[in-house]
């Protein structure tokens, strides 16, 4: 999506755009975590943005919007 590849870029404008961005969903610590957190642990057991094997979508839901925004916290 549009905010994911605004969170990548390094200008300030894009980084200025991105949480208005991702203010209507409440989702405005997806940069932080999104770059600081899941691209170091990608595809690991500490990356609440990766399901794991065999997860539901119901059960991976719940844990990945709160584990983001614990993982946004601690990388702050």
């Amino acid at each position: 999506n549009t905010a994911h590849e605004l969170g990548h870029k390094s200008n300030k404008l894009n980084k200025l755009m991105v949480m208005p961005a991702l203010a209507p969903t409440g989702y405005t610590h997806f940069v932080v975590e999104h770059n600081f957190g899941h691209h170091k642990r990608v595809a690991t057991p500490e990356d609440p943005a990766s399901s794991r094997m065999g997860e539901s979508f119901w059960k991976f839901l719940p844990r990945t919007v709160v584990g983001g925004i614990k993982s946004a916290v601690k990388i702050e």
